[in-house]
């Protein structure tokens, strides 16, 4: 065991360098008619272009879905004063519009 006084440091091997980006993709289903799901899956990434965006969504959905197909998924544009690194993605369940379901409930 280290004295107190001792210090340990850790030198790292190599220097990492990542891309750090303040724009963030949020991919979104076109359809949203599924009215017998309650929620919906959207992917938020760190990436320069929306082509960027689609195709790191599409490498790392578990799903396979086609993120890369605009017919599939639309795509909005967020400026955060965050820094977030190029290439993460998150995958989230946002709920379906309550809105939808109250209107298909009235058509039945």
């Amino acid at each position: 065991m280290a004295a107190e006084n001792d210090k340990l440091e850790i030198v790292p091997e190599r220097t990492v360098e990542v891309r750090e980006r303040r724009k963030l993709f949020r991919l979104a289903p076109a359809a949203d008619n599924d009215l017998s799901r309650s929620s919906r899956q959207v992917a938020i990434v760190a990436a320069d272009t929306e082509d960027e965006a689609r195709q790191i969504a599409s490498l790392h959905d578990a799903f396979g879905r086609n993120w890369r197909d605009p017919n599939f998924a639309v795509a909005d544009v967020i400026q955060t004063t965050e820094t977030q690194v190029f290439g993460d993605v998150i995958f989230r369940s946002e709920p379906v519009a309550v809105e939808g379901r109250k209107r298909a409930a009235k058509r039945r």
